[in-house]
């Protein structure tokens, strides 16, 4: 029985064959934009389709009982949790701010310890207790193990 059977499109015999055409992105095989394989796969195939194409608006999700239920569910899970947040940019300013710290941890460290060193020389019992820590981190010697 042929059923939800794409135009033009023509059986495969082998459901694995069909699987793997599917996997690779063989658009010969008739299998359309499907996507089998981990969430970077699925990021890596919904780009280079919106490369091909020029962009969309929407990538609409089909489900099939090739798999459990809870698999199923699993992968959905995946998808809204690594796929959705990656092709819709949501992590990029993100990554933008880990990249801009990473590259001036230095400057940004040295101003975070320059206005915690002004704010404590400004407050008398906090000057007197950075400097008894002080004394005393320089008279401890090693630290002892913790048992």
């Amino acid at each position: 029985m042929k059923v939800l059977g794409r135009p033009g499109a023509e059986p495969m015999p082998d459901a694995y064959e069909a699987a793997e055409a599917i996997a690779n992105g063989d658009p010969t095989s008739g299998a359309g934009a499907g996507i089998i394989g981990t969430p970077d796969d699925a990021i890596e195939r919904i780009r280079a389709l919106r490369d091909i194409v020029g962009g969309f608006g929407v990538v609409l999700g089909f489900a099939h009982d090739w798999a459990s239920r809870e698999a199923t569910l699993r992968s959905w899970e995946l998808f809204a949790r690594y796929v959705v947040p990656e092709i819709n940019g949501y992590l990029r300013p993100m990554r933008d701010s880990a990249e801009y710290v990473t590259n001036n941890k230095s400057e940004l460290m040295a101003g975070a310890v320059g206005a915690i060193m002004e704010a404590i020389g400004k407050h008398k019992g906090a000057a007197e207790a950075a400097a008894e820590t002080a004394r005393l981190v320089a008279n401890a010697g090693p630290p002892s193990p913790v048992r």
